[in-house]
């Protein structure tokens, strides 16, 4: 799977979060090389250089991260979440990358390298992430699909009735979209058949075909692939074409031998 750019690749674990394998970069690699002030700092100049406009970003993907969700669901600010996070333990100097991780999700690549600048952290595409698989994935997707393409999406699944139109009424854009059919059950970490579903018949969207093609492949790396999310149809239409062409052949040979007999 995909690893943290580190110096020393020894000095880290594995967790398994259910879903793929994250390395979790050793306690000690940034405690030998950043003291408090320096990740108090780091901290300051997040908050500080943050857009607001990315809230909702932080929220969705720090969702388990944190320990009061209520209160990071009303925050107004960054700081809130990011206080939740360094009282509950998710945030630390041993875990300053995941701030790294956030900037770059949310396209402030610009921001994270002024801010990370000659500390030793940083993040990249390929590294293993602080969240999990299925959450960065919708996230990526989210990123894909813009508000004009939502009121498709919405009105798609309410033909399916997954959506009621009070819950139509709720969702501003792709993420609530997402934490709505979540709830829902309609999606999940193994079942993404649903978002499969928008890029087949409504989007047409390569980029997006891409993303569920390295999702899914991630969870056959890890050993979690499940066969829901297989599309049955192909292969119920092949299983009922060959039953016919059997039954048909021996129709043939029944006729022949009667014949035969006669």
């Amino acid at each position: 799977m995909n690893e943290h750019r580190i110096a020393n690749p020894s000095s880290h674990q594995f967790v398994d979060f259910g879903i793929s394998p994250v390395i979790l970069l050793h306690e000690t690699q940034y405690k030998s090389a950043m003291d408090m002030k320096q990740f108090a700092d780091i901290i300051t100049q997040f908050c500080r250089k943050f857009r607001s406009s990315k809230l909702k970003d932080v929220k969705y993907l720090c969702h388990e991260k944190v320990r009061d969700r209520h209160v990071v669901e009303n925050a107004k600010t960054v700081n809130v979440i990011l206080d939740d996070m360094v009282s509950h333990g998710t945030l630390e100097v041993s875990t300053i990358g995941l701030l790294a991780e956030l900037l770059h999700r949310c396209g402030l690549r610009k921001t994270m390298r002024e801010i990370f600048h000659e500390t030793g952290v940083s993040w990249q595409p390929d590294g293993a992430s602080y969240f999990s698989s299925f959450r960065c994935f919708l996230h990526g997707v989210s990123r894909l699909i813009s508000q004009e393409m939502l009121p498709d999406l919405m009105r798609y699944c309410s033909f399916r009735q997954i959506l009621t139109p009070r819950d139509c009424d709720e969702i501003e854009d792709s993420l609530d979209l997402f934490s709505m059919l979540e709830e829902k059950d309609c999606i999940g970490p193994i079942n993404i058949n649903l978002i499969k579903d928008f890029s087949s018949w409504i989007l047409k969207n390569k980029a997006l075909m891409d993303c569920i093609d390295k999702y899914e492949k991630s969870l056959q790396l890890a050993g979690t692939w499940n066969h829901s999310l297989i599309n049955p149809l192909p292969l119920l239409n092949l299983i009922v074409l060959t039953v016919s062409e059997l039954a048909m052949k021996i129709w043939k040979r029944t006729i022949l031998v009667c014949k035969n007999d006669g």
